[in-house]
């Protein structure tokens, strides 16, 4: 992850982040959520986005394709 810059670094993350969140909610009945956490990462989702786009084309295009390829390594 290290070749790519801090916008996509930082949305990777983000997106692990959440995914593993979402996947607590899916699956483990005991997990529970807090209204201010769950709006932090909302927010948290939004500026992973906006910073995304904010990178280069060629940048974003290369991330998908390690993304869909390398996945675990996120």
């Amino acid at each position: 992850m290290e070749q790519f810059s801090p916008e996509i670094q930082e949305f990777a993350h983000v997106f692990s982040l959440l995914q593993s969140k979402r996947y607590d909610a899916d699956y483990d009945p005991s997990e529970t959520f807090h209204r201010s956490e769950v709006l932090k990462d909302i927010k948290d989702a939004e500026n992973a986005i906006t910073n995304f786009k904010e990178a280069k084309l060629y940048e974003r295009k290369a991330f998908v394709t390690f993304a869909t390829t390398n996945f675990r390594k996120l």
